[in-house]
């Protein structure tokens, strides 16, 4: 059994995924931030062997000794102003929460696209006129998705 850190949902599978899907809940006041990270990440990228390396974690061509752990265990999020958030709030009034896991980049990017688009981060407000979600964009996709089907994503997820 793995090590989840604060991150509670699904249980984390750095065997066979590269990343997952995350939500951040404030516990007073259901405001959330959804984003995605990765569990590992190119230690060498120039190295010789490691230099055009797949990210798909269940392929035959993965290479471990071209990657290191991520800190994802205590990992709170990429947006500056969300951390600074946490800090002020204290982290234990937060919920930490895996919404799914993913194979490659490519479907853990599109995935993360998916999720914020699902819980209409940018359009949803409470009864006050506030945005429910602290995150200020979505990303595009400027590619193709062959691997999508390579993770789970609990698309039933209630969204309220």
């Amino acid at each position: 059994m793995s090590n989840n850190g604060h991150w509670v949902g699904e249980t984390a599978n750095t065997h066979d995924y590269l990343g997952f899907i995350y939500k951040i809940t404030h516990k007073k006041t259901g405001r959330s931030y959804i984003g995605k990270r990765q569990y590992f990440y190119l230690k060498q990228p120039r190295r010789r062997g490691c230099k055009s390396v797949t990210t798909d974690r269940s392929s035959p061509k993965w290479r471990s000794s071209c990657w290191r752990e991520n800190s994802w265990r205590d990992y709170t999020g990429s947006s500056k102003k969300f951390n600074s958030y946490i800090k002020e709030e204290g982290k234990e009034n937060f919920t930490f929460e895996i919404l799914g896991q993913f194979r490659n980049k490519s479907s853990l990017h599109y995935a993360e696209i998916e999720a914020l688009v699902k819980y209409g981060v940018l359009w949803r407000k409470d009864s006050d006129g506030d945005y429910i979600f602290f995150n200020r964009q979505i990303p595009a996709v400027r590619f193709r998705v062959d691997g999508y089907g390579y993770g789970r994503f609990n698309r039933n997820n209630n969204t309220s």
